[in-house]
């Protein structure tokens, strides 16, 4: 039995759940006591996408892109979204991929997922705040591309 838990959530089609640190896919992060969202895309996801990073990217960027399509907006939502961005762009930062090696279509469906959800939403003062915050974190690790599909200017 493979004991990657991304994997795990692939083959019971709980990639939601894998995602958002529901049920058995919690983690506790030490300082903050919340789901470790970092930790599993840089951990579980990033040992998943080295079996066969070009397929295996698409589909980890297709799980994710239907997760932010059909999540809310509310705030809890926003943290794991914005944390599993920020997961994102510190694997990119450490060069375990790029954006352009995945899949083009899938790729730019991503970005416009991404893009729709953040205008789509209504965002307090605070969670603007939070928005701007990570996305500068995010293109400190060279992700403008991500980086502009949240921001909300």
């Amino acid at each position: 039995m493979n004991k990657n838990l991304f994997i795990k959530a692939l083959n019971r089609n709980e990639t939601k759940d894998f995602f958002l640190g529901n049920g058995n896919y919690f983690s506790r992060n030490r300082e903050s006591h919340n789901h470790d969202y970092v930790l599993f895309i840089t951990g579980w996801v990033k040992k998943y996408i080295d079996i066969s990073p070009k397929e295996n990217l698409g589909t980890f960027f297709s799980a994710l892109t239907d997760l932010i399509d059909d999540i809310d907006c509310q705030k809890n939502s926003l943290t794991a979204v914005l944390s599993i961005l920020l997961g994102i762009s510190i694997s990119i930062r450490k060069q375990h991929y790029q954006i352009s090696d995945i899949n083009p279509e899938i790729a730019h469906k991503f970005l416009i997922t991404l893009k729709k959800h953040f205008l789509i939403c209504k965002f307090s003062q605070e969670e603007k705040e939070k928005i701007k915050l990570y996305s500068d974190r995010i293109r400190e690790n060279k992700c403008d591309k991500i980086a502009d599909a949240i921001s909300l200017s």
